[in-house]
C-alpha cells in the first residue's frame, strides 16, 4: 500500500465498518452503514484521480457533479461499465439513500441486520474492483495493527502500573488521602474504594506521561 496511498481510506473506513457492524447497539449498525457508504465513495474519488488516465476522465463533467454521489457513480460508470453496470448503481443508489436517512436523521433509525451484511459484501466488493485491491487481505493485515496496537497500550500501562506499585507508597498515600483505617473498611464501601483506587493508580501513570486506557471495569457503588 505504500506506493499507493489512496488505498488506506477506503480500507480504513471498511474496516471501521466491519468493526461497527459486529456489535450490538443501534448506534453501532448505523455508523457501519455509514462507513461502507463512505467507502465507496472515497473509492470513487481515488479511481477518478489516480486508476485511470486523464483523459478518459469527462473533467468538465466531474467539476459538476464532484459533490454528488450518484453524478459520479455515473461518470465512474462511463469509464469503466464493466465494473459499474446499471444494476450496481441502482444497488449502490438504495443503499446510499439508508445512509442518509442514518446521516441525517439520526436516532430513532435502525438498520435491518440482512440489509446490511448485503450492504457490507456489495462495498467490499465495489471497492476491490474500483482499486483493484485484495479488500479481505488489507481488512485483516488492519485489524492485525489494530489489535497490535491496542496489546501494546495495555502491556505499557501494565507494566507501568507495577512499578508504581512495587513500591509500596502508593498504597500507604492512598488510604491516607481518603482517610480510612483498616477497620472502618466493610462490604459495603469496598466497590467505592476500588473505584477510587483505580483512579488514583491511573493518575500515577498519567503523572508519567502515559494515558491510562480502560482495562477493566469500574465496580459499581452497592446500595445502601
Amino acid at each position: 500500500m505504500q506506493n499507493k496511498p489512496w488505498i488506506s481510506g477506503p480500507i480504513e473506513l471498511l474496516w471501521h465498518g466491519y468493526d461497527h457492524m459486529g456489535k450490538e447497539s443501534d448506534f453501532d449498525q448505523r455508523l457501519a452503514m455509514i462507513s461502507f457508504d463512505n467507502a465507496v465513495e472515497a473509492s470513487l474519488n481515488a479511481f477518478i484521480h489516480f486508476r485511470v488516465p486523464n483523459e478518459k476522465v469527462n473533467w468538465k463533467k466531474y467539476k459538476r457533479v464532484r459533490n454528488s454521489y450518484p453524478g459520479k457513480l455515473e461518470l465512474v460508470s462511463e469509464i469503466s461499465p464493466q465494473i459499474l453496470p446499471e444494476a450496481t448503481i441502482k444497488q449502490l443508489t438504495f443503499y446510499h439513500t439508508i445512509r442518509n436517512d442514518m446521516y441525517h436523521r439520526g436516532n430513532g433509525l435502525t438498520v435491518e441486520t440482512d440489509k446490511l451484511s448485503a450492504f457490507a459484501l456489495l462495498s467490499s466488493r465495489v471497492v476491490q474492483e474500483l482499486l483493484q485491491i485484495p479488500v479481505d487481505t488489507l481488512i485483516q493485515e488492519k485489524r492485525d495493527q489494530e489489535h497490535a496496537k491496542a496489546s501494546s497500550g495495555h502491556l505499557k500501562f501494565t507494566g507501568q502500573f507495577e512499578k508504581i506499585l512495587a513500591t509500596g507508597k502508593p498504597i500507604e498515600e492512598f488510604f491516607h488521602n481518603v482517610q480510612l483505617k483498616s477497620k472502618e473498611i466493610t462490604e459495603k464501601n469496598i466497590p467505592d474504594l476500588v473505584n477510587q483506587f483505580q483512579d488514583f493508580m491511573g493518575s500515577l501513570v498519567k503523572k508519567d506521561g502515559r494515558s491510562r486506557p480502560k482495562i477493566f471495569k469500574k465496580t459499581r457503588s452497592a446500595k445502601k
